[in-house]
């Protein structure tokens, strides 16, 4: 794996005109909950992803007809099924006193207020992947847009209010409710656990892991994109994101949800971006002197948004407990 040249110090500084798209990708796969940077990227005109939800033959009006049967054909229409997706913006802003710029007995002080403050605009931005409800001027994540697609995607096998124990017939349920040739599993660390010590237990080969591409920083900045291993189901990948957190579900709390995305080109969960922006929808503006106050700062924002591109790219499973202590 090769190593990009640039680091989270310069790829902040030198501003947005400036930035390595591949080091921004990098940053993006650095993200803690694992599933961000495997997503599919597109870059779109303007703030909105408008396309057409595939995956209703009814909607689509396809039709049957015999040999010398008369009679109209139901028409399909270009409008039909038409959806649009927005993007949102994660933003923030580190600032620095002059005096303490000046004062500080670090080489660079900004590469250390930047290095500290990078992961928390990934996490900032992992969330919203995973929770983004779109207000407040974030983007609809993958529960909304699941939730948003209707009960045909949603699976709970029971609804005792003691919770489930996690099961591999719970995996292949969800795994069929989603098309596409590459999948994907998100869940709660620990309820991959319980998954992980289900597998060992029974034996077999449905359980494994597979290497997966994943950024790393290291300790001088510099940015690397390396190889690891994720747990997998039946050679479906297992992503697990601390954002999928407790809910409360049929009348208890303590709860968690899996989800199963499709991760195709053409049909699957993608990330978009404003096709203006160099660098996957993140702006990154260099230094300036704030105008009243003795103090300089420097001003991230990350524009983009999740479309699903099938109405079968997506599926949720609900109630699920966890066992392990």
């Amino acid at each position: 794996m090769g190593t990009m040249t640039m680091t989270l110090a310069q790829l902040s500084v030198t501003g947005s005109k400036n930035l390595n798209p591949l080091s921004v990708d990098v940053m993006r796969k650095t993200s803690i909950d694992q599933v961000t940077g495997q997503l599919q990227v597109r870059a779109v005109p303007g703030v909105s992803n408008s396309y057409r939800r595939r995956g209703s033959a009814t909607i689509m009006n396809i039709n049957l007809r015999a040999v010398g049967v008369a009679g109209d054909i139901t028409e399909g229409y270009a409008t039909a099924n038409v959806v649009t997706d927005n993007c949102g913006r994660v933003i923030g802003q580190a600032s620095m006193d002059t005096m303490i710029e000046k004062a500080h007995d670090l080489t660079n002080p900004w590469r250390e207020q930047i290095d500290a403050y990078i992961p928390e605009l990934q996490d900032k931005f992992a969330n919203e992947v995973i929770n983004g409800t779109g207000a407040s001027g974030g983007f609809k994540g993958l529960k909304a847009l699941c939730n948003a697609i209707g009960a045909t995607q949603q699976y709970t096998p029971s609804t005792t209010t003691s919770g489930l124990d996690v099961k591999f017939v719970h995996l292949d349920k969800l795994a069929l409710r989603v098309r596409g040739t590459k999948k994907a599993f998100l869940m709660n660390p620990n309820l991959a656990i319980d998954f992980k010590q289900l597998g060992v237990s029974l034996g077999g080969n449905v359980w494994s892991s597979i290497m997966v591409p994943y950024g790393v920083v290291g300790p001088n900045g510099v940015m690397t994109i390396q190889e690891r291993p994720v747990q997998a189901f039946n050679g479906i990948p297992i992503y697990e994101t601390e954002w999928m957190t407790t809910e409360t579900t049929c009348g208890k709390s303590g709860k968690y949800r899996i989800i199963c995305i499709s991760m195709d080109e053409s049909t699957g969960v993608e990330l978009f971006y404003p096709s203006s922006s160099p660098a996957i929808g993140l702006e990154v503006y260099p230094l300036q002197l704030k105008e009243r106050n003795p103090e300089k700062f420097m001003r991230f924002e990350w524009i983009a948004g999740l479309s699903t591109r099938h109405a079968q790219c997506i599926a949720q499973g609900f109630n699920f407990k966890i066992t392990n202590s």
